[in-house]
This record gives structure tokens, C-alpha cells and sequence, in this order.
């Protein structure tokens, strides 16, 4: 499919607070529905992306992109 530059709006749920393992104490964590995720969306961590048979962590300090393929693909920020 082709890459379209998207920030994930559209599969957007909201955010929960919550406490990561990094000791950063609590924070509020976008939630995202994956099948709502189309190719170019980008979308910085901390995030729990919601799949019919699994849940994605995308911790502080990281990122994801979905690929024209729809893979998810989550990297480190520099």
C-alpha cells in the first residue's frame, strides 16, 4: 500500500495513566487500534497499540512506523 504521512489520528482511543518501568512515575500512554493503523502512520512511545490477538508496548523513548506492508516497525530515538 502506499505511505501516506499519518500521526495515527484516525486509530486514536485516547490515553490511560500509567507507570512504565523506566521510574519515570506516571504518565498518561496514547492508546491505539492496530487495524485502524493505515502504511506512514508514525507515533511516538510511550503507546499500547490493541490487536484482535495481541497488545504492542511502544515504551518512552521509542518509536513506530507502519510500513507499506503494514507491519509495525518500533525504533529507538536518538
Amino acid at each position: 500500500e502506499p505511505l501516506v504521512e499519518d500521526d495515527g489520528t484516525d486509530a486514536f482511543l485516547g490515553h490511560r495513566v500509567a507507570v512504565c518501568s523506566d521510574r519515570s512515575g506516571e504518565q498518561p500512554i496514547a492508546l491505539y487500534e492496530r487495524e485502524r493503523l493505515r502504511p506512514g502512520a508514525t507515533f511516538a512511545g510511550p503507546a499500547l497499540v490493541y490487536q484482535m490477538d495481541s497488545t504492542v508496548f511502544v515504551a518512552p523513548g521509542w518509536s513506530a512506523r507502519v510500513d507499506g506492508y503494514r507491519n509495525m516497525v518500533l525504533e529507538r530515538v536518538t
